[in-house]
């Protein structure tokens, strides 16, 4: 009678004849995706292999050609790699190719022009330094095939061509990228619902020129602005805008700069560092979950601008706010009541600030938090202020808090979570926390860590002091990391 040992070794035996190669039996698409976790210089020297690893080789749609740390002769080999597909295949579309590296005009344009028109390229991403500003040829806005593009030209940067001939081309487009454009020559961008009908991802970087960007493309889903300084106006009317990113954007000395936002479906925004318009006009967000906000370069002109932006974001539940915007709003009168009535959703805030003190306009307000996130940042002239102080006596600073916690009732209310980033063993630092602990009612949890930097022992120390404060909720639980 065989054995199950003997029955398993004959299996074996059969599976595995001399000479057989189950590999290249695979279908192309499986061998495909195999290589396609292998770096492309690996993947090319299968070529040797066979003819049929030739065909896999000639046939790879995803070509990745940043994966090389030097691109061998050149950007010649590129196109040494285009021109063999067509010699070896008539069909051998590209569905992915990447590039990076330093190149001549003349010699992009050859490459853009074999991807596209010979090898139908459905993701084009090119990031290179060329001998000159880069002109963007009309005959690949015409692609139906192309359905990502993401264009970065370092130095010399790229011409876009005029722009009517743009908004009616790209019809297959889903996901646009330009970083270092150049606008000079037209100035005003207005992307109509008509244009780009299937974009769905818009992200400008370092634009050069643009003075007025209209955007109303009605399939638009993200969008991402950085670094266009020269920026007057912003108009954003998309139906179904989810995410938005505006960064370092708008000209300071413009004495007529606006922006609107128009996005019924907009879940989040991050507005960081931008110059505070003239006017600011947010309406239709009704979907607003979350936002960070930082504005620079504000003048007591516009503060009724930026009051009118904070005044659009009703209906958020998470704020973040940094250092320059909170410490600039917490010094306004009317600071608490354009809060209050700002964010009656509110229930997640984060601040940056190096100023505890200045914390006390927001505990001012009625805002039913359940979650406050505190930053402290790094400032010099106040971190030497804090340890003068600690040379001295801390009642002066648990003094200020505690004759103000009947103003700051209505805030500590609904408080259940606090996180306190940056500790340095202040005083000032220390009576907050003291005050918080016990006066949030409410409160079931309190994160501390160090400032960057710290050792473990700074933070032994930090527990063993606050964990002797007085909690005014039993529930509380104190981490520190």
């Amino acid at each position: 009678m065989e054995t199950r040992s003997a029955k398993r070794k004959k299996l074996l035996d059969v599976d595995n004849e001399p000479g057989e190669d189950r590999l290249t039996e695979l279908p192309d698409a499986i061998l495909h995706y195999i290589l396609f976790l292998l770096p492309i210089k690996n993947i090319a020297q299968t070529c040797v292999l066979s003819k049929r690893w030739r065909h896999i080789w000639y046939s790879f749609p995803d070509l990745d050609f940043t994966t090389l740390k030097q691109v061998p002769h050149g950007m010649d080999f590129i196109n040494h790699v285009l021109s063999n597909r067509e010699k070896q295949h008539c069909r051998s579309d590209i569905r992915v190719l990447r590039l990076r590296g330093s190149l001549t005009c003349s010699k992009l344009n050859e490459l853009i022009r074999s991807a596209v028109l010979a090898h139908n390229v459905q993701h084009l991403e090119i990031d290179v330094v060329t001998n000159d500003c880069f002109n963007l040829s009309r005959w690949v806005l015409k692609s139906d095939s192309l359905k990502i593009l993401k264009l970065k030209f370092l130095k010399t940067g790229i011409r876009l061509p005029p722009w009517c001939f743009m908004k009616d081309g790209f019809k297959s487009l889903n996901t646009l990228s330009l970083s270092v454009v150049i606008f000079n020559e037209h100035p005003n961008i207005v992307m109509d619902r008509l244009s780009f009908p299937l974009l769905e991802k818009l992200s400008m970087d370092k634009c050069i020129g643009l003075r007025h960007l209209k955007v109303y493309c009605q399939a638009l889903v993200k969008f991402s602005l950085s670094e266009c300084s020269q920026l007057d106006n912003l108009e954003i009317s998309c139906p179904k805008l989810e995410k938005m990113s505006v960064s370092r954007c708008f000209n300071t000395t413009s004495s007529n700069s606006s922006v609107m936002i128009d996005a019924p479906k907009l879940d989040k925004i991050i507005w960081n560092g931008n110059a505070i318009t003239d006017r600011s006009s947010l309406h239709n967000l009704r979907s607003l979950q979350e936002a960070s906000v930082c504005f620079e370069s504000v003048t007591a002109a516009n503060l009724a601008s930026m009051f009118d932006f904070f005044n659009g974001l009703y209906q958020l539940k998470c704020l973040k706010l940094e250092a320059p915007c909170f410490e600039l709003l917490s010094k306004n009168k009317h600071f608490a009541g354009v809060i209050s009535e700002a964010f009656v959703n509110l229930k997640s805030l984060e601040l940056h600030t190096s100023k505890i003190q200045e914390l006390a306009s927001l505990f001012r307000t009625y805002l039913s938090l359940h979650k406050l996130i505190i930053s402290i940042t790094s400032d010099s002239s106040v971190r030497k202020s804090n340890m003068d102080r600690n040379l001295s006596s801390s009642s002066g600073d648990e003094q200020y808090w505690k004759s103000r916690s009947h103003a700051f009732k209505p805030f500590l209310h609904e408080l259940k979570s606090v996180t306190i980033h940056g500790i340095s063993e202040s005083e000032s630092e220390f009576s907050l926390v003291k005050f918080l602990l016990g006066h949030a009612r409410g409160l079931q949890e309190m994160v501390i860590s160090c400032a960057a930097g710290r050792g473990c022992r700074r933070l032994e120390r930090i527990e063993s002091r606050v964990m002797q404060f007085y909690r005014a909720s039993s529930d509380a639980k104190i981490v520190f990391h």
